[in-house]
This record gives structure tokens, C-alpha cells and sequence, in this order.
């Protein structure tokens, strides 16, 4: 009876461990799929799992700010960190929406049957730069949208094809992609769809090609008089992050991975 009794105890002690452990993966999910992060003065969104989070700079737990059916990707904080932009998916079409940085209803902006994918605010806080191909002869390429947060129809800008941007500080100028292969799962390339950077002036209404690299250069973002961005010209051909000094005109290499 006693052995039965320890037998039947030391069982109870193994559920209760396994009942634990599994209570335990279902509280702290291996999060391993983050993706479309953005940072404000104090806080970090993504998206994982198809829905949108955000977490503080320092760390510590995250918290979900979207939950429903469709899935959100792309957010974007205001320049004032109050308001988040982000492309959403609630009724079979993919558009732009905005929504407090602390959770909230969210408002739709944009109502247009083609893909609205959200690239970044201006920095007067007032509007929000997107990418459609509601305006483009073929599915292949976008085009720069300009939407206002308190609604209204949105402005297309004098450029042929657009896919990701970033402002400069006094938003007089942007740097910009034409081709964007943030959706391929090529390594390497070295071909026709290898993507250059441009920058552009609102004012003067020109544009200048500030990369000419074989390979990719991409993802440009803007810092007081620097632009950092993704290029994989380094001898091991691994993308790495880069910096272009505007008042030099010349790159320097800021991360150097080796292996992803």
C-alpha cells in the first residue's frame, strides 16, 4: 500500500511539473518571429503573429495592442510617439489605419481596393506617407501617397514608383528606394531588381541617386546628417547596416555580421 501510495504521489508530482511547464510556454510564448519594429522615445512596437505589440525601450514585458481577425503589419509611431499608423487586413482588403499608442479603436484612412502599406510619418506629425499601386499601369511597382491623419483624400507625389522612404529632420527632403525586395527571400543578388537610394527635394523638385552598388542597398533612414541603411557590399556580401555622411558623401560600414 505504501509503494502504491509514493507510486501514485510521485505521479501527481509529475503532472503538476508538466502542468506548469506548459503554463509557462503559454505565458512567455518563444517569440522568434518579430518583425516591422519602430521606436519611439520610450517604447518599442512590433508585430508578432500577425497582430501589433509594443514594449518599453529598456525591456521588460510586452503588451498587445491589437487582437481581431485580420492581421496588422507595418506600425509606425507619430513623431510625438502618441499615435501609432499601420496597415491592417479587417475586411479582405489591406488598408491604412491609426490608432493610439495605447490602445484603441482604430481609425481607417485610406478605402481604396489595392494594398495601402504603410512607409512612414512626416515629420509634421499631420500626415503619413504610404505605398499603393492604385495608381500604377502594373501590379509590379507603387507609387508615394500622401494621407492626412484627420482624413480626406490622399496626394500622390511627382515620383514615378516608390517603395521605402525616411525624411529628413525639416521634411524639405527624402531618402527613398525605387525597388524593394523586403519580401524576397534572395540573398545575394546582384540583378536588375537590385535596389538603389535616391534622395529627393519637395522644394526643388529633384531627385539624386546618392548609391550606385551592384548589390542591394536599402531600407534608408534618416538621422540628423547621416542616412543608415542595408547593403550587402561588404567582401562577405551579408547585409549589414551602412551609413552615408550627407556632408562627405561617403559610406561607412556600422555592423559587421558574418553569418545572417
Amino acid at each position: 500500500m505504501k509503494r502504491l501510495l509514493a507510486f501514485f504521489g510521485l505521479l501527481v508530482c509529475l503532472l503538476a511539473v508538466l502542468a506548469m511547464a506548459q503554463l509557462k510556454q503559454i505565458q512567455v510564448p518563444d517569440a522568434l518571429m518579430l518583425r516591422f519594429p519602430d521606436v519611439s522615445a520610450d517604447s518599442i512596437v512590433f508585430v508578432y503573429a500577425g497582430d501589433i505589440w509594443i514594449v518599453p525601450k529598456e525591456g521588460g514585458l510586452a503588451r498587445q495592442l491589437s487582437s481581431p481577425k485580420g492581421e496588422e503589419a507595418f506600425p509606425k509611431f507619430s513623431p510625438d510617439g502618441q499615435m501609432i499608423a499601420f496597415s491592417g487586413n479587417y475586411d479582405g482588403n489591406i488598408d491604412v489605419y491609426l490608432m493610439p499608442a495605447v490602445g484603441g479603436s482604430p481609425k481607417r484612412l485610406t478605402h481604396h481596393s489595392a494594398t495601402d502599406l504603410v512607409v512612414e510619418w512626416y515629420p509634421d506629425g499631420e500626415n503619413i506617407l504610404y505605398r499603393s499601386q492604385m495608381e500604377s499601369p502594373s501590379y509590379r511597382f507603387n507609387r508615394f501617397f500622401k494621407q492626412p491623419v484627420e482624413g480626406g483624400m490622399p496626394l500622390s507625389l511627382p515620383l514615378p514608383y516608390g517603395e521605402l522612404a525616411s525624411f529628413s529632420p525639416d521634411g524639405n527632403r527624402m531618402a527613398f528606394q525605387f525597388i524593394s525586395l523586403e519580401f524576397r527571400t534572395w540573398k545575394r543578388y546582384r540583378g536588375g531588381m537590385a535596389s538603389d537610394l535616391w534622395l529627393y527635394d519637395f522644394v526643388k523638385n529633384t531627385s539624386e541617386k546618392i548609391t550606385d552598388f551592384e548589390g542591394t542597398d536599402a531600407l534608408p533612414m534618416w538621422h540628423k546628417d547621416t542616412i543608415y541603411f542595408l547593403s550587402d557590399r561588404d567582401e562577405l556580401k551579408k547585409l549589414n547596416i551602412w551609413a552615408y555622411e550627407l556632408a562627405t558623401k561617403k559610406t561607412r560600414q556600422v555592423t559587421k555580421f558574418k553569418e545572417y
